[in-house]
């Protein structure tokens, strides 16, 4: 609580008899003061302590019985701060995990039948690692991810890695274990179908997986599957071999080479036969694929019972010349939540990485949802590509700049009313003036520089005023989550060592504490890579 700022007051006590401060401005010290954004004023306390304390009704809106809690707690005389280790409230449930994890073990060593106490124990273990691995399988299912979130996706890649080691040695330690730590191990399965085991007759991983292993059953949630052009009948045949076994399967993710009109009923049929999916993710790799295939696609699918969200490959030509996909907007039906077209180019369009058009109401009008725009020289300038959809930019729901100019970013963002999130990736930190043109309907802003081009003078300083200028609530009122980072690019034999941020974004964090706003910072992140090119996540 080094640093604070209240966000919200309620009337808890009369205006008029309100200290309040003798100015507007901002005093030059928040130690002893409390801000109320209702009257837009700071209000005065005796010392800091006291002033941090009605941050939490003030600022927070804790209830006053919280607060008293509170206080009675710092003032017990068993209380000593200089003991606290904690530093945020996952730091309290990541003990509690290892506690769990520990007693299960200990456990373990008495007679198992005592079962009631021991299933508990057991059943909530599992669903700690269990969560875990199932949390970073929708990182993955994620059209795009930033480098921000990348490393969420690393930390979590490294956790779930950590949980099936963790479940599979459980589920050796006594056989009452084996079958719950099976199961949850078994929640998802992964198949890549490779054209060697296609080639050479023998028993391929598809079949061994789905049909021999006893990880797989009527548990299994998740299925995800990679397949190759060259599938033959007897390939099929597993699959359906597979649906019968997994019969309860939520969310399904399919990616194929090609999606052709035989492809695509043989698909169909094997969809259909997963009756209780209610996710899908359909992907097709070689953007080839004709315009009637959606239209086809759509209607089909839309029949399944319990299908809710879809999200389906969309075809470059079909995508980038068309304001809106209208003709495959014909197919209502009540189950279907979200429906979603996605495309992610690869050599077709070098500024344009990733698109999205999303169904945004009942009457099945669709949208564009997500973009991502690059500038990689030497590919014309990223406005120059996407001029058949600049009229569907305000409608824009995501949008990622990746190292693109500041002239550019500005004409684009000027045109994305309804943004809700911004991911900016860019050699140096965005002027004021790409800041001035963010609307406030952000809720979510990423930030990524590099540590080129910094001085020693500047220190974060400069970019600490930018931040802090964007978060006032009137530029910035719907804004949640804010996350920083500055990457040491890997560096060649005659440059200089980066200078190291030690003081952080202090106004920045204080603007987030006062508004409430998440936020997570790593000012020295040091990145194997020489440039944003050499970004990529591993499976």
């Amino acid at each position: 609580m080094s640093s604070y700022i209240p966000t919200k007051m309620q009337k808890m006590i009369p205006l008029e008899d309100l200290p309040l401060a003798e100015t507007n401005e901002q005093p030059a010290s928040f130690l002893n003061y409390a801000y109320d954004t209702y009257l837009e004023t700071y209000i005065p306390f005796d010392n800091s302590s006291d002033a941090m304390i009605a941050s939490l009704a003030l600022a927070y809106n804790l209830p006053t019985e919280h607060v008293d809690l509170f206080l009675s707690l710092i003032l017990d005389s068993d209380f000593d701060g200089s003991e606290v280790t904690l530093r945020s409230s996952p730091d309290i449930y990541a003990r509690v995990r290892q506690h769990r994890i520990r007693e299960t073990i200990r456990k373990s060593d008495r007679s198992i039948n005592n079962s009631v106490f021991n299933n508990i124990v057991l059943g909530s273990v599992i669903d700690v690692l269990e969560d875990d691995i199932m949390h970073f399988k929708g990182l993955k299912n994620k059209l795009y991810l930033d480098i921000n979130e990348g490393r969420d996706y690393d930390r979590w890649a490294v956790k779930a890695k950590e949980a099936k080691e963790t479940l599979s040695a459980m589920s050796r330690v006594h056989p009452s274990w084996t079958e719950p730590a099976r199961h949850a191990l078994g929640r998802a399965i992964n198949v890549k179908c490779e054209v060697s085991h296609l080639k050479n007759g023998s028993e391929n991983e598809m079949e061994r997986i789905a049909l021999r292993s006893p990880l797989y059953g009527p548990w299994t949630r998740y299925l995800s599957l990679q397949a190759v052009s060259s599938w033959g009948g007897d390939r099929w045949d597993y699959l359906f071999c597979m649906a019968r076994k997994l019969t309860n399967v939520r969310s399904l993710n399919l990616s194929f080479p090609i999606l052709n009109n035989e492809m695509t009923e043989l698909a169909l049929v094997f969809i259909s036969s997963l009756k209780s999916v209610e996710d899908l993710i359909l992907e097709d790799v070689s953007e080839t694929q004709n315009d009637g295939l959606l239209h086809t696609l759509l209607p089909r699918l839309s029949r399944l019972p319990r299908l809710k969200k879809i999200r389906l490959p969309g075809n470059s030509r079909f995508l980038l010349d068309a304001p809106l996909p209208q003709n495959i907007s014909k197919a209502r039906t009540s189950n279907l939540l979200d429906i979603q077209f996605c495309l992610q180019i690869s050599s077709s369009n070098p500024n344009l990485t990733h698109i999205a058009w999303s169904r945004q109401d009942i009457d099945d009008q669709f949208a564009l949802s997500d973009l991502v725009l690059a500038s990689r020289p030497p590919a014309s300038p990223p406005l120059e590509n996407i001029k058949s959809l600049e009229s569907s930019l305000n409608s824009l729901a995501s949008l990622a700049l990746e190292t693109v100019s500041k002239k550019d970013s500005i004409k684009v963002l000027r045109k994305c009313k309804s943004l809700r999130k911004l991911s900016i990736m860019s050699y140096d930190f965005p002027p004021a003036e790409v800041f001035k043109n963010i609307p406030r309907t952000l809720e979510y802003l990423s930030i990524v520089s590099t540590s080129q081009n910094m001085s020693e003078n500047s220190s974060g300083v400069d970019w600490d005023r930018r931040l802090s200028s964007l978060l006032s609530i009137k530029r910035t009122p719907m804004l949640r989550e804010l996350r920083v980072s500055r990457l040491h690019l890997k560096r060649l034999s005659s440059e200089v060592e980066p200078i190291s941020f030690d003081l952080g974004l202090p106004l920045t964090k204080l603007s987030c504490e006062t508004r409430g706003i998440d936020f997570d910072e790593d000012l020295n992140w040091k990145w194997k890579g020489a440039s944003f090119a050499e970004v990529k996540l591993e499976d």
